[in-house]
């Protein structure tokens, strides 16, 4: 999956060309700062998207021996509903390609899934796995669809829901018995 995801990558970027000289200097210009904090955000929604999944993915499987097999199921869902959702939403909204930013998110919400549930059984990989590929799907759809109504209030938003949904997941794995 990483080799395809990294195959797939740079070919988005060959879109860049295909831009409107006509446009004077000033709308390029106005438009720089919008550009400039969507991709500080976007970038830092990513980041923390991934170090917070790789923290949880960590504990998960630290504690998979205590972890009934709804719960495994259950933080694995978790895990790769959050990052490909996000990693979808931010993709879509960088690259306004559909195809290219539901390829990545899938991937990402697959991988997170599939790491976070093997640990435990393959059923609970397999159930991340099946909820990364959704995650990803939507994330790609509200990315591209969103990138023209306010994307960064989207990118905090979802940050928000998924430092909520983490927080409870990281609860859980310290107490199963909740």
């Amino acid at each position: 999956m990483l080799v395809m995801t990294g195959m797939l990558i740079p070919a988005p970027f060959a879109l860049a060309a295909d831009h409107d000289h006509g446009q004077g200097t000033e709308a390029a210009v106005s438009n720089l700062g919008i550009a400039t904090g969507l991709i500080s955000v976007g970038a830092i929604s990513a980041l923390m998207m991934g170090i917070a999944a790789a923290i949880l993915i960590v504990r998960i499987r630290a504690n998979s021996s205590t972890l009934s097999p709804m719960n495994a199921m259950m933080a694995a869902m978790a895990v790769a509903m959050m990052t490909g959702l996000i990693g979808g939403t931010v993709f879509g909204i960088w690259l306004q390609s559909l195809f290219y930013s539901t390829v990545i998110g899938v991937t990402i919400g697959m991988a997170a899934g599939m790491v976070a549930g093997q640990a435990h059984s393959w059923l609970a990989a397999l159930d991340g796995m099946l909820s990364g590929v959704m995650s990803g799907m939507m994330g790609a759809m509200l990315g591209v669809m969103i990138a023209q109504d306010h994307p960064v209030i989207m990118i905090l938003f979802l940050d928000a829901i998924m430092l909520l949904a983490l927080g409870i997941l990281n609860r859980l794995i310290r107490n199963p018995s909740i």
